[in-house]
């Protein structure tokens, strides 16, 4: 079978399985002759069948025309969404189903309600505990694989803090969430544990062995972001830099930039060699200061002539540096001052380990050696607090004891302080923001 070929040449999708749930990707009616083909083999030597009559299809652009699959499959219940699959809906017509909130909601509300009786007979701590194991824990496989609906998290917040309190509230939220040692009840934060949950799917995007299917088409949606090009390079940019309309992304690689863009992440050094070198951004990189390049202008240049990184300056068939007046061209503009530029102060940029390496890349007409990109050297801590108002002794929150530590070894734990110190610091120094969540 074909299946789903993208234009990444590495990836083609055809079957997905996890237990009993098997997921065939198709796009023509060959594929389908195939799967039909293959169904009466299967039954012939297993004397078994496939009960199509049970099974579900997502049509997805064409694929309407029932009348056109084979006749087999013509009794597959086919639609456009939304179609349950591990747990989660999928749609052809709707980037984020609402199905997906809605059943969720209505069992928190439906469990929490079970709870109302017994409320008074249990301490904060008791309270607390119940909200995490048997409330709270039913949310998080969807918040982990999917970008809640806008208001969510807020109205379910809601639900659970009128539990907590039984319409007292008698402290601010952020602390309430604290763990017992500094004050708090340990209740697990929703908006917390969302931007945990995003952390740890960039630190196995970034560094987790291997290819899977997901980090190839994540890199896919990156790469074809604004133009830019970049995958995990989008990473390496300063926060200025930092694109502010996210539209033309999926909606959770959307909230993936979006948590990434609350923390203060450093890299130690621009790449020396390898294919890390040759991904190097041009545009908005600390490390690697090209200050051409910070004009409006001439970085929309550089994205239509697609030269977004070092190696897209490189011309292997003339084994030198791109041409200026090619690059002249490329970029649309009559004077090649602007290019010229460009190259020398890239060029002056780079160390002598990495020009070094581009010359002898050069010399062999090839990026040499053939090397997949290592590890982005990437550490994450808090942003500089810009309010000069002194914080409540709760809110400090261990906010100044935490150091950046390396993106690649931090661990779950580390990640929940973090994200929820800065949320409470960021609630706490503005006075007038009400806490999410809490009625007025």
């Amino acid at each position: 079978m074909t299946g789903l070929v993208l234009r990444e040449p590495e990836l083609r999708l055809v079957l997905s399985a996890y237990a009993a749930d098997v997921l065939l990707v198709i796009q023509d009616l060959g594929d389908l002759a195939r799967v039909e083909a293959c169904q009466a083999i299967y039954s012939a030597a297993s004397s078994a069948r496939v009960n199509w009559v049970k099974s579900s299809g997502l049509a997805v652009g064409d694929w309407r025309q029932v009348s056109s699959l084979p006749p087999a499959l013509q009794t597959i219940r086919w639609s456009a969404g939304p179609l349950l699959y591990l747990g989660v809906y999928l749609s052809a017509m709707h980037p984020s189903p609402p199905e997906n909130w809605q059943n969720l909601e209505g069992g928190v509300i439906e469990r929490i309600r079970k709870w109302m009786r017994l409320l008074r007979c249990l301490s904060l701590r008791g309270r607390a505990l119940v909200l995490n194991q048997l409330v709270l824990s039913t949310l998080w496989y969807r918040l982990n694989t999917l970008a809640p609906a806008p208001g969510f998290l807020t109205h379910l917040r809601r639900l659970i803090l009128e539990f907590f309190w039984s319409g007292m509230h008698w402290a601010p939220v952020g602390v309430l969430h604290l763990s017992l040692k500094e004050g708090g009840q340990g209740l697990k934060c929703l908006y917390t544990q969302v931007r945990v949950f995003r952390l740890q799917a960039l630190q196995r995007l970034l560094y987790s062995a291997g290819s899977s299917t997901w980090s190839i088409l994540a890199h896919a949606f990156l790469r074809r972001f604004q133009g830019l090009r970049y995958d995990r390079q989008l990473f390496y940019l300063c926060p200025r830099g930092f694109p502010r309309d996210l539209s033309g992304l999926p909606v959770f690689y959307q909230d993936l930039l979006r948590t990434w863009k609350l923390f203060l992440t450093t890299r130690s050094m621009a790449a020396t060699v390898g294919a890390d070198l040759l991904t190097e951004p041009l545009l908005h990189n600390p490390q690697l200061r090209v200050q051409v390049v910070e004009s409006h202008s001439v970085r929309q240049r550089l994205v239509l002539a697609e030269v977004t990184r070092v190696g897209d300056l490189l011309d292997y068939d003339r084994r030198d540096w791109l041409d200026p007046l090619m690059l002249t061209r490329h970029m649309g503009l009559s004077s090649p001052c602007t290019p010229r530029r460009v190259l020398q102060e890239v060029k002056a940029a780079l160390t002598p380990a990495a020009r070094a390496y581009v010359n002898r890349a050069l010399r062999e007409s090839a990026p040499w050696p053939s090397s997949t990109p290592g590890p982005p050297d990437l550490s994450i801590g808090h942003l500089p607090c810009r309010s000069q108002q002194t914080p409540h002794p709760f809110t400090a929150s261990r906010l100044h004891e935490l150091q950046p530590v390396s993106f690649q070894i931090a661990p779950r734990k580390y990640l929940y302080t973090l994200t929820h110190s800065i949320f409470i610091h960021t609630h706490a120094s503005h006075p007038s923001r009400p806490h999410p969540g809490v009625p007025p």
